[in-house]
């Protein structure tokens, strides 16, 4: 009996070895969580962007993940080749343009507009990175481009060598620039490295940007390399329309008639404009003193002459009991005011001489030079 109790048992374990033994394989081979690291990478090669990849995920862990494993991940290994210098990883050839192929040196790079001082090989990546790796040698600053209240400005970072010998990253403006804005040249940047876009709709945009090198002191045909550099199918985005479809940025009253629209003074038309040629009316020029004075309340009687349901009766009113205008008479709501009569009228309202312009002393003034002359009060 015990015998065959004995036997049973054996029977039993050996039955089941393999069933415990595969739960166990079972549990040991579970997949780990596989780790990836989120980047944007661009190529830019000698006259075009290469290859784009935005918010990309990258196997790799975050603060080991460096730009050179980023490159070989995306890039692929039949599209680069790359060495170990005296100064760490590079690469010698993207998509078959290798350094010396241009008037630049070789493939460098940059991360969120900023160059750094190590390798690509070295450079750690924590996640959210925006590469670009171009073709270009150290001479060439990268711009980054920044578009607001549609002014465009080129910076660009370059590490300089300052007098105790020590290298440190300098931000600076990018200067006398000619920019082509959707393939029109549209002018140079100033010292702040900015200029005014042409009034755009949202849309996309074309950008190309050119210096010329400058003449190296003492030879004949021999330049500096060009200073800036973007690829020539670069692309940016306007995501806010005008205001006003008739005021440029580059208009004389343009700062003046924003100043005044911002702080609720003006408005615009229909059709979306402005205005700014036409000539300014007297109801517009009291509109526009009552709502610098802050619209106050009239205590005084109204005029009778005044349609009460006009929509400047309010600053109309207001204006009569400061005695901008005399309560006899009609007010005469399209009369066109001349230079010299809203210099009178901002007199007896703010207490304060503003000057017109000498030629419109006597001629009508038009809403803009209107503006100009109103923003000296804000």
């Amino acid at each position: 009996m015990k015998k065959l109790f004995s036997l049973f048992l054996c029977l039993t374990l050996v039955l089941t070895m393999p069933v415990l033994a595969a739960e166990g394989d079972t549990a040991e081979t579970t997949a780990p969580e596989v780790e990836t690291v989120t980047v944007s990478l661009r190529i830019e090669g000698i006259s075009e962007n290469l290859a784009t990849w935005k918010n990309t995920q990258v196997l790799g862990t975050a603060g080991e993940l460096t730009v050179a494993d980023v490159v070989r991940t995306l890039v692929g290994e039949e599209h680069y080749v790359e060495t170990e210098g005296p100064y760490g990883t590079y690469f010698t050839s993207i998509y078959g343009e290798e350094e010396g192929m241009g008037a630049y040196g070789g493939w460098n790079y940059c991360v969120n507009g900023q160059s750094p001082s190590v390798s690509m090989g070295q450079y750690v990546l924590e996640g959210g990175e925006d590469i670009v790796v171009y073709y270009g040698d150290l001479n060439t600053l990268y711009p980054t481009v920044s578009i607001v209240d549609g002014i465009l400005t080129l910076t660009a970072s370059s590490w300089q060598e300052g007098e105790n010998g020590e290298w440190a990253q300098v931000e600076s403006p990018i200067a006398d620039v000619t920019v082509y804005w959707d393939g029109e040249e549209i002018g140079e940047t100033d010292d702040e490295g900015a200029i005014i876009l042409p009034q755009e709709q949202p849309g996309s945009y074309s950008l190309q940007i050119r210096k010329d090198g400058e003449a190296i002191e003492g030879t004949e045909n021999r330049f500096m390399p060009a200073v800036v550099r973007l690829a020539a199918d670069t692309v940016v985005e306007v995501d806010e329309a005008p205001v006003f479809t008739d005021l440029p940025r580059d208009h004389r009253a343009y700062d003046a008639v924003m100043a005044l629209y911002e702080a609720g003074i003006v408005g615009g038309k229909e059709d979306g404009i402005f205005g700014t040629d036409d000539v300014l009316t007297r109801a517009e020029a009291v509109v526009m003193l009552y709502r610098l004075a802050g619209s106050p309340v009239t205590t005084e009687p109204a005029a009778q002459a005044l349609n009460r349901n006009a929509w400047y009766y309010d600053a109309a009113n207001w204006a009569i009991s400061l005695n901008i205008f005399q309560r006899e008479g009609a007010f005469e709501p399209d009369a066109e005011v001349t230079g010299g009569e809203l210099a009178s009228y901002i007199a007896i309202y703010s207490e304060e001489a503003v000057t017109p312009p000498r030629d419109l002393m006597h001629q009508a003034i038009t809403r803009g030079d209107a503006a100009i002359m109103l923003a000296e009060l804000l």
